[in-house]
């Protein structure tokens, strides 16, 4: 209905109230200013200062970032590639000798493994857990270099492999932006030069021994405690951007949560979520009205309607017992109560359905010709 306010569409839709859009915006400029390392002089409690100390405290944005001013590498002394799939049908397509690395995340943190079969050499790096698996496949990678630099093996066709083709793409391109991928494509050209390097392709999940023994090296990172301060790396933007919107979820969510009024849509709605919005987008206009109305509550419910000073009775037409809502009609009508249980397995629900599939409430409202009174 054209009565439905906007914070509530805000909340359905997971878009953030503008003041607080504008409110990350900056968070953003100035997380962005603190990487350029050109710090916001001000001497004076402004807004802006605060806005700087703020971010400077945060418990990620605060931390020493990954990225750096772009770098242009046109040489590229070591070769790269991605072979099909087909390719290794018949084993490693590369006849040289072979390392393997990988990177991997775990609810403990981030580690890197490396892994040669001939030497069964093995090693296992722990990075904490800020950094990403992207940062944990390059850092493998450089670590790789490093070793072999550290063995001097010189004049040898060497084939490093990996099942990570955005590490291969970010050391394909000219443009670097991460102060990781700088180091780790330094330390390859220094290898290069005194070695015939390529950095290949390899099929995750194939089957190939080295692949696995690298990803179990890269787990045993993961589970080993870092010795020492983290974060093991810079942040990465990723990160970075996940922080801020974080940030605005959790002020979306208390901003929802002390506005006065908005009871009978508090009552359905705890907050705003990005897979309660995708779900509700995935439905045909009809539906989504309908969705919107029981959700908000602005629907044709006869207390609504007293409020639009259209309708003068409040009593629900079906029980004439209590007021008509929508939490009413669909969670404590008697009459309702067998459909409720087949559809949502329970006789009388509270009016807090936020996490229902919508498919079931929309089924409901279907089965008992709601539909139609909406």
């Amino acid at each position: 209905m054209s009565t439905t306010p906007t914070v509530a569409l805000e909340v359905l839709l997971n878009i953030p109230p503008i003041q607080i859009y504008k409110q990350g915006e900056a968070r953003s400029a100035v997380y962005r200013l603190l990487q350029g390392q050109s710090p916001i002089i001000g001497g004076h409690s402004t807004k802006h200062n605060k806005l700087y100390l703020e971010v400077r405290a945060d418990n990620v944005l605060g931390l020493p970032t990954d990225s750096t001013t772009p770098k242009y590498c046109f040489v590229n002394h070591y070769r790269t590639q991605i072979p099909a799939r087909e390719d290794w049908e018949n084993g490693p397509p590369i006849k040289a000798e072979i390392t393997w690395y990988d990177g991997s995340k775990t609810q403990e943190g981030v580690g890197a493994g490396i892994y040669e079969p001939r030497t069964k050499m093995k090693i296992s790096i722990p990075m904490g857990k800020p950094a990403t698996v992207f940062q944990a496949e390059i850092t493998a990678l450089e670590h790789c270099a490093r070793e072999i630099k550290a063995r001097k093996i010189r004049n040898k066709s060497l084939a490093i492999y990996t099942d990570s083709q955005a590490t291969i793409k970010a050391l394909q391109s000219n443009k670097i932006t991460s102060k990781l991928v700088l180091d780790c494509h330094k330390a390859l050209n220094e290898i290069t030069s005194q070695n015939k390097v390529t950095l290949s392709w390899v099929p995750g999940h194939g089957g190939h021994k080295g692949n696995e023994g690298a990803d179990d090296a890269a787990r045993e990172g993961s589970s080993m405690r870092l010795i020492g301060p983290e974060p093991f790396c810079g942040v990465a933007k990723p990160v970075a951007k996940t922080a801020i919107m974080d940030w605005m979820d959790r002020e979306s969510r208390r901003w929802w949560r002390d506005m006065p009024g908005q009871r009978q849509a508090k009552e359905f709605l705890r907050g705003p979520s990005a897979n309660f919005t995708e779900d509700l987008l995935s439905y045909n206009r009809k539906a989504v009205r309908i969705m919107v109305g029981l959700r908000t509550g602005h629907c044709r419910r006869k207390r609504h309607l007293s409020l639009m000073e259209v309708e003068e009775n409040t009593e629900c037409r079906f029980c004439q017992e209590e007021e008509e809502t929508t939490a009413h009609v669909l969670c404590h009508y008697e009459g309702l109560a067998r459909v409720r249980f087949h559809l949502l397995g329970d006789i009388k629900p509270e009016a807090e359905r936020e996490k229902e599939p919508l498919s079931k409430l929309l089924s409901l409202v279907r089965e008992t010709n709601l539909d139609k009174a909406l």
